[in-house]
């Protein structure tokens, strides 16, 4: 038996086991980098674009908007940290699976929660600027907005997907 044990560990061929690439990125890494990007970009958008919006419409109207915007930013990183958070070597599958499925419904719902909050904002502003060129600029913006979170929300769920498939 003992020289079965030699003939076996000596056919493996340890020589051409491929090396973990660090560079790589899991599913994971990618899903915690996409909430750090939108994190930062909530909080530039949310400082460039209120003192601007100072300007326009008031202070109230500059301070809400900086609030939502840097609201969403601390959401985007608290998800980015808790994907980060996720380890498959320590975590058996079904921590993993409940902890992604968790984030998944708990980003649903920031969406939904989100989203009146945002649209009673620019009916606030609808009313508060008299201008029609500025308020047929908001609609246009609403609804390419509307779109391009719509894509980026789809994307979110396909690296969801995608984490829940490894």
């Amino acid at each position: 038996m003992k020289s079965s044990w030699q003939a076996a560990k000596n056919a493996i061929n340890t020589g051409d086991i491929p090396q973990y690439d660090r560079r790589r990125k899991t599913s994971l890494d990618r899903l915690a980098d996409r909430y750090r990007r939108f994190a930062m970009l909530a909080f530039v958008v949310g400082m460039t674009s209120g003192i601007a919006l100072n300007n326009l419409a008031g202070p109230w109207l500059c301070v809400s908007y900086m609030l939502i915007m840097i609201g969403l930013g601390f959401t985007d990183m608290a998800f980015s940290r808790a994907i980060r958070a996720i380890d498959v070597v320590t975590m058996s599958v079904d921590e993993v699976y409940r902890c992604t499925m968790t984030l998944r419904r708990r980003h649903l719902m920031c969406v939904a929660t989100a989203m009146p909050v945002v649209l009673g904002w620019m009916v606030w502003l609808g009313f508060t600027i008299d201008d029609p060129y500025m308020t047929w600029g908001m609609v246009v913006g609403a609804v390419t907005g509307l779109i391009l979170g719509v894509i980026q929300l789809m994307r979110f769920m396909a690296d969801y997907r995608e984490v829940l498939d490894e």
